[in-house]
């Protein structure tokens, strides 16, 4: 993954900490062949829920394209990477 396109958490509401999700992952995934994000690497767990927070997202560019990985339990860790990306496409190369 040369480059993370966009990431952030599904919120009703937010504040900086949350905000800052796209620069961490950024960060943390950019020129990586895989990383994990959790959504607790911002804020707390108390906080995620107080903002009422259903899930978060990460999608990397991978062969020329931004390919969403999300997932819809807010303290579940997410498993970032190309292969699995091309996994889940069925992509052969």
């Amino acid at each position: 993954m040369r480059k993370i396109e966009d990431a952030g958490i599904y919120c009703a509401s937010f504040d900086r900490k949350i905000a800052n999700f796209y620069p961490l992952a950024k960060s943390r995934c950019s020129g990586k062949f895989s990383c994990a994000m959790r959504a607790t690497m911002v804020t707390t767990k108390a906080d995620l829920i107080r903002h009422q927070c259903t899930g978060f997202f990460v999608a990397p560019v991978c062969h020329g394209a931004p390919v969403s990985h999300e997932t819809h339990n807010i303290l579940e860790t997410l498993h970032v990477s190309c292969a699995r990306a091309e996994v889940r496409r069925g992509f052969t190369p």
